[in-house]
This record gives structure tokens, sequence and C-alpha cells, in this order.
């Protein structure tokens, strides 16, 4: 629980603050029971709950028992309602986590509050507080329209988008049309005036968020020391104040970060927790892209049945959310564990699946991979020229056309591996050409990929 008098975990919009000014009157009014839904997610759900929690019992709101978050708090909720005791009625009562009443047992707790619509009044004498992802509002209201005809509002509360400051605000079309790819000057200067904050300047929750984007801004410019060391300070932050969202995020880029590095136990450890937390926090759509990273993560360590059950579990809240792009994310990292386990023909048939999502929104690079990734399969089931004709003709004019350089190299050393395995007249040719290339893109971006480039040359006989 966070403390009654402690700070700000984030900067609200002024529309958000109005929101939150009427349903503070709205409490206070209430002499009988009023409903009233808040929608609210990521760092402003924390400031909502950390002021309702202040308001409850003083300044004329009555004393509201919170439930708890997650299956628990549903679980909670769905006592309450079977036990019904109308003798001792509770002064107010804030469910803080609608989106696990959506997702635990069956949605028969919903259910149940629908059907307790007309006796709750009994149960609650004033008001009932129900916080809910914007995103997952209609579900939940399709699932109990008896309830929500009985609103007293919908409130919305955001956090001020983008920086948490009028200092890092966009000013200018010039900034505004600039590419979100910065120098590492830049990096370092957004760097200096987070850590110039006093720590009354900013909530912490916003000061968590920024830190956590400048964190994923120096991953992309592969500054990793200096992405770990914002993924730290944002999760000190975050941990300060109760922020648990935040600090999932936290971990969340921390093993990105030791993804790369290693050790390999830390990166799985940090990815767990980051699940855990967003779990906790009822941040469905991040608790699944926590299942993929860390079904991933599995299938790398050599556990590919326990990475096929997470990345399917992923897939289920995915469905859940109307989310296609990340569900065909998600049967991409299923397709490669079963590669893994040499079931070629289902993984092949898994990425076709994926093929049309990616078509249909537009996703010309996530296609390409897919395609790449087919074209993998091809090979290792001996059909060589199909897997060439896939690379040359539909994969490398796209990173071509995008300027995805890393992209363009790996698919040349790909079509160089599949030229050296034909063995056709001019085959050597192409594939040393196409090695030498590619090794000069990677050796003039100090990519990993080098050292790998070279030693596939050494091995094939091809010229340095």
């Amino acid at each position: 629980m966070i403390p009654e008098g402690q700070k700000s975990l984030a900067l609200l919009t002024p529309d958000s603050e109005h929101h939150l000014d009427v349903l503070r009157r709205g409490l206070r009014r209430a002499a009988s029971f009023a409903f009233y839904v808040v929608l609210a997610a990521d760092a402003a759900r924390a400031e909502v709950l950390r002021r309702l929690r202040a308001w409850s019992g003083s300044g004329g709101v009555p004393e509201l028992r919170f439930f708890a978050e997650g299956a628990n708090g549903a679980e909670e909720v769905a006592r309450f309602l079977a036990v019904s005791d109308r003798t001792h009625p509770l002064a107010g009562a804030v469910i803080p986590d609608g989106v696990a009443l959506v997702e635990t047992g069956g949605s028969a707790v919903v259910a149940s509050l629908n059907m307790a619509r007309d006796v709750l009044g009994k149960l609650i004498r004033g008001p009932l507080v129900l916080v809910i992802a914007a995103d997952r509002a209609a579900e939940l209201s399709g699932m109990a329209p008896d309830l929500f005809d009985v609103r007293a509002a919908t409130l919305e509360i955001a956090s001020v988008p983008g920086d948490p400051a009028p200092t890092f605000a966009l000013d200018s079309a010039e900034t505004r049309d600039r590419p979100q790819a910065r120098s590492q000057a830049e990096l370092q200067a957004e760097a200096a005036r987070l850590r110039a904050f006093a720590d009354d300047e900013i909530p912490a929750g916003s000061l968590a968020d920024a830190w956590i984007r400048l964190g994923h801004a120096f991953f992309d410019a592969a500054e990793l020391g200096e992405a770990r060391a914002a993924a730290e300070e944002a999760r000190r932050l975050a941990e300060g104040v109760g922020y648990t969202s935040g600090v999932g995020d936290a971990l969340a880029l921390e093993a990105q970060v030791i993804e790369q590095t290693g050790p390999a136990e830390a990166w799985e450890q940090a990815l767990r927790r980051a699940l855990a937390l967003h779990r906790e926090a009822a941040e469905p759509a991040k608790t699944a892209a926590d299942l993929c990273r860390l079904g991933r993560a599995v299938a790398f360590l050599g556990r590919p049945e326990e990475a096929e059950g997470l990345l399917r579990e992923a897939i289920g809240l995915y469905e859940k959310l109307g989310d296609a792009r990340g569900r065909a994310i998600a049967l991409g990292d299923i397709a490669d564990t079963l590669e893994y386990r040499g079931q070629l023909d289902e993984a092949l048939r898994i990425r076709q699946e994926a093929l049309p999502v990616y078509e249909r929104l537009g996703d010309a690079r996530s296609r390409a991979v897919t395609l790449s990734k087919i074209a993998g399969v091809l090979q290792a089931r001996g059909k060589l020229d199909e897997a060439l004709h896939l690379l040359e003709h539909e994969v490398l004019p796209v990173f071509e056309r995008l300027g995805d350089t890393r992209g363009k190299l790996v698919c040349q050393t790909n079509m160089a591996i599949v030229h050296h395995e034909r063995g056709a007249p001019g085959d050597r040719e192409a594939a040393a050409d196409l090695l030498r290339s590619a090794g000069r893109d990677a050796e003039h971006l100090r990519l990993p990929e080098a050292a790998m480039i070279r030693e596939l040359r050494r091995n094939a006989g091809l010229d340095p």
C-alpha cells in the first residue's frame, strides 16, 4: 500500500485532473450506493489508486474498502457477493483491477456482479469505484450490461503523453518531424536533464516512465551500459513509490540488455520478475509481451516444451485483446521452437498462417522476416531453389527499400549459405560476392555478425 502522504506517481492531463475532482465530489455526496467506472492504465492507474487511498475516510469521503488486485482480488469480490452481509454494509469500496474480473474464473465474478446490481445498495451503502484500462471497458460492459446501466459516471484518467515535463516538449514542426533515432549526444543531454530534476519537481512515476523511454532509446543506439543504467534508475524510482507496472517495465528493459551481455540465468530471472509484476498490475498487453520474451529465452536455453506453453498462453491473451500483430509474432516464436524440435511441416504451416496478418497490416518488414524464416524451412527440407528464390526476390528487395542494412546483410549471408550448399555453376562466385558485401556492412556497423561472416568465408574456402 502507498502511504497517504506520498507525492504523485504521475503527471495527469488537465482533463484528468478535472475528472478526479468530479469523482472526489461524487464520493463526498454519495449518501446511497453509487457506481463509478474509472478508465486508467499504467502510471495514471497507480496515481488514481494512490489518491483514492489518500481520500479514504477524510474530507467527507467515506472509508473505502480496497479489494486486492489480480486473481486474488477477483476471488475476494466473489466471496463478498456470496456472503451478502446486509447487516454490516461497507461505507464504500474500490475494485482496483477490473481486468482481473474479466479474466478470472470464466468471468463468473462479472456475472455475479451483474446479477447483484439491485442488491449492491444493501451491501455497499456508499460509492463503489471500479478501475479498468480503457481498452477493456467495452468488454466488461458487454459482460455486465445491467450493472453498467446504473453507473453514476465513467471518468477517463490519463497521464501527460510523451515526456513528463514541458522541458521535454517538442516545440516546433521541425522537431516533431525528426526521426526517432537520436545521436549519442542528444541521448546524453536528455539523461543529464532527467538527472537535474529535484525529487519533488516531477512525479516519480512519470520520471520512471521517462527513464524507461530513454533506456529504450539507448538500447536502440547499442549503448547497452547507458540503457541498463537508465533501467536501474527507473526501477529505483518506481520501487520507491510502489509503481508495480513501472518496476516491471524497468526489469523488462534490463532483461533486453542482459540478453545481449549475459549471464543467461540473470536474463531469465529478470524476465520472470517482469512477468510476475505485470500480472500483479493487471497489464494484459505487457503480460503477453513478457510471456513471448520469456518463451524465446527458455527456448534458447534448451527448454522448447516449456517455451511453447508460455507462447500459447501469450496467444490466448493476444486473442482476448484483439491484437492480431501480437498473435502473429507469438505464432512465429512457436514456429521457431517447432523447428528446433525438427517439426518442420508444422513450423511451415504456422509461418504461412502469420503471413496474411502482416500483409493486411501493411507491415512489409515483418512479412519479409517471416518469408526469410520460411526460406530457412525450405532450405532445411532440401528445397534450395525455392529458398533462394524467396530470399532473392521477396526478402532482399524489402530490406533494401526500407534501408534496413542489418536485415539486408543477414539476408545476403543466408543467400550465400544456400548458394554454397547448392553448388551449381556460378554459386561459389555468387556466395563470395554476397559475403563480401555483407561483411563490409557488418564491419562498418560493428555488428556481431561480422565475426560469423568471416568464419563462414574461411570455412567455405572463399577469398577473404
